[in-house]
């Protein structure tokens, strides 16, 4: 778990839970990194150089994974070889994902790896994705431009566009939080726009 320069005080709650956690469960290979704060892809790229396993799996602080998100992923990675795999998202507003039956505020449906549509949007998938961490070097790692929010998008069409093998999983693995863009804490309101 890399913490690039959590400041609010929940936040540092939470971490510090977390680490308790796992620093006593001796069955469980965890680390914590701090860092300070350069952005997502900075820190996304700080985990990917620690990490030690043949994948390396990204989630936010901001997104919750479904029950299924890591099994169905690692399955998919199997299946089909692919060196990253990505999936559809349910969007929420607010602390917690809806009850079940509720629903969410929509579904972001990414159409997969589809070079000519990526240049315009990002049709890839959620950044909650799978990445086997050999290829990750050879794609580029993801960009540590600290004015830009869409290191994923980026990091997607650079996977395409070399060569590399993306799966989109058919099916919304996680919760995403949708921010409101005048959020003081949303990166889209604090980094360049015209970067994005």
């Amino acid at each position: 778990l890399v913490d690039d320069g959590s400041i609010e005080p929940e936040s540092l709650r939470i971490l510090s839970e977390l680490q308790r956690y796992f620093n006593d469960t001796t069955n469980v290979p965890f680390r914590f990194i701090r860092t300070a704060n350069r952005f997502p892809g900075a820190a996304r790229n700080t985990a990917v150089e620690a990490a030690r396993g043949k994948y390396v799996a990204f989630s936010d602080d901001d997104d919750i994974p479904k029950k299924n998100w890591i099994s169905t992923l690692v399955y998919t990675a199997h299946k089909t070889h692919a060196d990253v795999v990505t999936c559809m998202a349910d969007a929420f507003l607010g602390t917690s994902v809806p009850r079940p039956g509720e629903g969410g505020l929509f579904r972001w449906i990414p159409v997969g790896p589809s070079a000519e549509l990526g240049m315009y949007h990002n049709v890839y998938g959620s950044s909650q994705a799978l990445v086997r961490k050999k290829a990750f070097f050879k794609i580029g790692g993801f960009s540590e431009e600290g004015e830009s929010t869409y290191e994923d998008w980026e990091f997607f069409s650079n996977t395409v566009l070399k060569g590399f093998h993306l799966e989109t999983v058919p099916e919304p693995l996680i919760w995403y939080r949708q921010r409101n863009r005048n959020d003081a804490k949303s990166l889209m309101t604090t980094t360049n726009t015209y970067t994005n």
